[in-house]
């Protein structure tokens, strides 16, 4: 399991869906969810470790890899509006999102991973017939005590809006990556409109 400390006080992101945070799908039932499945392309555990036949140099060039190809993987699958990329959520997550409303006030709203996990299917149904495709740009990783913090720009092209403060917080466990933490911004207004004029 994860140690303890790489999970006290993680907050998190929720990839595509954080407009329906505050919809009648946060009363679902927490308990819902499936156990996690073992991605099968996971990196091999060794990179985790010290391995003496990789210099350190090498070493962290493999891990970061290794998370940047779960995190591509994850939101291209989000992408598709695949409800399986609950499975990358770790149950004890958290999802953190901060959403503006047209009048400037804001609301944080918080989810474990467990929860988040029992949410996606209705969350991801709901996406993909509002058609909330996002786009991300600037990717960067960097490795932190927790995992790997992955930061980008992330583009709503259904409200025309970009999150620059998007990030992800992956570690490794049990022979595969899990999502530990998240953070997203979002805008309640849709700001197309807008823009056009």
């Amino acid at each position: 399991m994860l140690r303890k400390q790489s999970i006290i006080g993680l907050i998190t992101l929720a990839t595509v869906t954080a407009p329906f945070l505050s919809s009648p799908f946060l009363n679902a039932n927490p308990n819902q969810h499936s156990e996690p499945r073992k991605a099968p392309d996971s990196p091999p555990d060794r990179i985790m470790d010290s391995d003496p036949g990789l210099s350190s140099e090498e070493i962290q060039d493999a891990r970061q890899k290794a998370a940047l190809d779960f995190f591509h993987d994850h939101w291209e699958r989000a992408s598709r509006f695949d409800a399986s990329i609950a499975d990358n959520y770790h149950p004890e997550a958290l999802i953190h999102t901060l959403r503006t409303d047209a009048s400037g006030d804001q609301k944080k709203m918080e989810l474990s991973g467990a929860r988040w996990k029992a949410l996606m299917p209705a969350i991801m149904e709901a996406a993909r017939q509002r058609g909330d495709v996002q786009k991300l740009a600037q990717v960067d990783v960097r490795e932190t005590e927790n995992g790997f913090r992955i930061s980008a720009e992330r583009y709503s092209e259904l409200k025309c809006y970009t999150d620059k403060n998007y990030y992800m917080v992956v570690a490794f466990d049990e022979g595969r990556f899990y999502i530990v933490e998240e953070f997203m911004q979002t805008v309640g207004e849709n700001l197309c409109e807008s823009n056009r004029n």
